[in-house]
């Protein structure tokens, strides 16, 4: 079930960042902008996925006590910034104008392409890599992952942002933020238990 909760978390969050910026240049009718929030976005997918790969190697590498002491520290790795970013959620009410700003940064410059699609870029590939780490802390605490659930989490994330950007839905996202944010908080503290566990 944590697979589930973790990634349809993380792309629902990477799809609203992608939707916000969409939408408000979009309505800016920035167009040439556009195209490179959509490269900024490919990239990022394209990156996270080179980068899931080479992590994956780098942990295969260890064995014994060294691999012992690698997982240990992801977990409480993997654990500290999932708590970080339930706290940074609860925080920030105001994420679609913090973007905005974000954005006219980007496009106030000399290279209006480069900055947005630096920024579609950085925002994507952030939830790409926590979503790596987060899924490698649960393959290790459960000795495998629930592939199917993970992608049930994928297409649960993208409907939601679906339904909020092109059906134009009232979506209580706060509602779903509180209640995973509940039960990632029992994730992170399973994964810093067992961070804890193969350290000892």
């Amino acid at each position: 079930m944590a697979e589930l909760i973790i990634v349809f978390r993380e792309v629902l969050e990477g799809a609203l960042i992608v939707g916000i910026l969409y939408t408000y240049l979009n309505k800016t009718e920035q167009q040439r902008a556009i195209i490179r929030l959509w490269q900024g976005v490919l990239f990022a997918i394209g990156a996270s996925v080179v980068g899931s790969i080479l992590f994956q190697m780098f942990a295969d590498g260890f064995k014994g006590q060294a691999a012992k002491l690698f997982e240990g520290i992801v977990m409480i790795a993997a654990a500290a910034i999932l708590g970080t970013v339930i706290v940074w959620m609860a925080r920030n009410r105001n994420i679609a104008e913090e973007l905005k700003e974000k954005a006219d940064e980007a496009l106030s410059g000399d290279k209006v392409g480069y900055g947005i699609f630096a920024l579609s870029f950085i925002s994507v590939f952030r939830e790409g890599i926590e979503t790596i780490l987060f899924l490698y802390g649960v393959m290790i605490k459960q000795g495998g992952l629930n592939i199917t659930l993970a992608l049930v989490g994928a297409v649960l994330g993208v409907g939601v942002a679906f339904l909020i950007f092109v059906q134009g839905r009232k979506v209580s996202l706060k509602i779903f933020f509180n209640v995973t944010s509940i039960l990632l908080i029992f994730v992170a503290a399973g994964m810093f238990a067992y961070g804890i566990h193969e350290l000892e």
